[in-house]
C-alpha cells in the first residue's frame, strides 16, 4: 500500500511538472486553456488559424473561440462585403550592441477584416488574434515586460510591447552596450539580456492584400 501511494504521488508530481514545462512559452502572449493550441499547425491566411490565435489571445478553448468568431461574423450582412483572414508577419524592431552585432525582431498576428468585393478594398479591420514575437534562428527566447498594447482602427492597427528580451545565440562577437544589458558566455553559446525596448507591429491595408 505504501509503495502504491508513493508511486501515485511521484506520477502526480511528474504530470504537474510536464504541464508546467509545456505551459511555458514566454514569446507567446497567452497561456493555454483546455487544450494545447499551436496556431502554426494551421495554414496561414485561414479562418482556422485565426480561431486558434483568438483562443490563445482570450485564453479560451478552440471550440469557444470558434463560437465567438461565428457570433462576430453573423453580424455582417452586406452582400458586397465578406470576411477575410490574413497572417501578418512583419519586422518590429531590432536589438544591437552599438557596434557590428544586431538581431532583427519580428511579430506575427492573425487579422480578421471585412473586404468590399465590388470596389476591391478594405472596409474595416474587425479584430486581431494573439501576438507572437520572435527572433529568427535564436536558440531560445524569453520576454520580460509589460502589457501588450493594441490600437485598433478602421483601416489600420498597431500592436506593441515594451519589454526586455533574454535569448540564446551561437558563438559570435557581441558586447554590452547599445541595447545589450548583459552577455553571459557558455560553451560556444551566449545568453543575451537586452535593455527595455518597445517593439511594434503596424498593420496597414497593403498588408492585407
Amino acid at each position: 500500500m505504501f509503495k502504491r501511494v508513493v508511486k501515485n504521488t511521484l506520477v502526480g508530481i511528474l504530470l504537474i511538472t510536464i504541464v508546467l514545462f509545456n505551459g511555458t512559452a514566454n514569446a507567446l502572449e497567452s497561456g493555454l486553456s483546455n487544450e494545447q493550441i499551436d496556431f502554426n499547425n494551421y495554414p496561414e491566411d485561414t479562418r482556422e488559424r485565426y480561431v486558434a490565435s483568438l483562443a490563445l489571445k482570450e485564453n479560451i478553448s478552440y471550440e469557444e473561440a470558434d463560437k465567438l468568431e461565428k457570433q462576430e461574423t453573423s453580424l455582417l450582412h452586406s452582400p458586397n462585403e465578406y470576411v477575410r483572414y490574413k497572417t501578418v508577419d512583419k519586422y518590429a524592431g531590432k536589438v544591437c550592441d552599438g557596434a557590428k552585432y544586431s538581431e532583427s525582431v519580428y511579430v506575427v498576428t492573425e487579422v480578421k477584416y471585412v473586404w468590399n468585393k465590388t470596389y476591391n478594398e478594405l472596409v474595416n479591420i474587425e479584430n486581431v488574434g494573439a501576438y507572437y514575437l520572435y527572433i529568427p534562428e535564436v536558440l531560445y527566447l524569453e520576454i520580460n515586460g509589460g502589457d501588450i498594447n493594441r490600437e485598433l482602427y478602421s483601416k489600420s492597427a498597431r500592436i506593441s510591447q515594451t519589454c526586455s528580451l533574454v535569448y540564446g545565440i551561437k558563438s559570435v562577437k557581441v558586447r554590452t552596450g547599445g541595447d545589450i544589458a548583459s552577455v553571459s558566455r557558455g560553451w560556444k553559446t551566449y545568453k543575451i539580456t537586452t535593455k527595455v525596448n518597445t517593439f511594434a507591429l503596424a498593420i496597414k491595408e497593403s498588408d492585407l492584400i
